[in-house]
């Protein structure tokens, strides 16, 4: 019985694993846009429980940086961030201008009762 022949690879680096990838066709703003989504992917994320100014329960996932911009503002105004948020919630968001499509919908808050649904 003879051995099965050892298969060996090379280790992936960025110029060959650039090489397996299609390149992608994009608007100049948003390789940026793009590269700033991974790298929060990246991080460790906290959940801010909330309420709603509907009274619907929320959790927020927040990157590091936007956990920590909000722990400033709750600490300045001597409140907990989850209160920071609802009072957040009664601002009132500007509508867009005509033509411009409204992308407000499509963000990571959901409610506490079921995590997985979108809202």
């Amino acid at each position: 019985m003879t051995p099965a022949p050892l298969i060996t690879t090379a280790p992936l680096t960025q110029s060959s694993a650039s090489a397996l990838l299609p390149p992608m066709e994009t608007p100049d703003d948003e390789p940026s846009f793009l590269r700033d989504l991974v790298k929060a992917s990246r991080q460790r994320t906290e959940q801010v429980s909330w309420t709603d100014r509907d009274g619907c329960a929320r959790r927020t996932a927040l990157t590091p940086v936007e956990s920590a911009r909000l722990a400033l503002i709750a600490r300045r105004g001597g409140i907990s961030p989850g209160e920071v948020l609802r009072r957040a919630a009664h601002i009132p968001v500007p509508k867009p201008a005509a033509g411009v499509r409204d992308l407000s919908h499509q963000n990571v808050t959901t409610p506490a009762a079921a995590p997985s649904a979108v809202p």
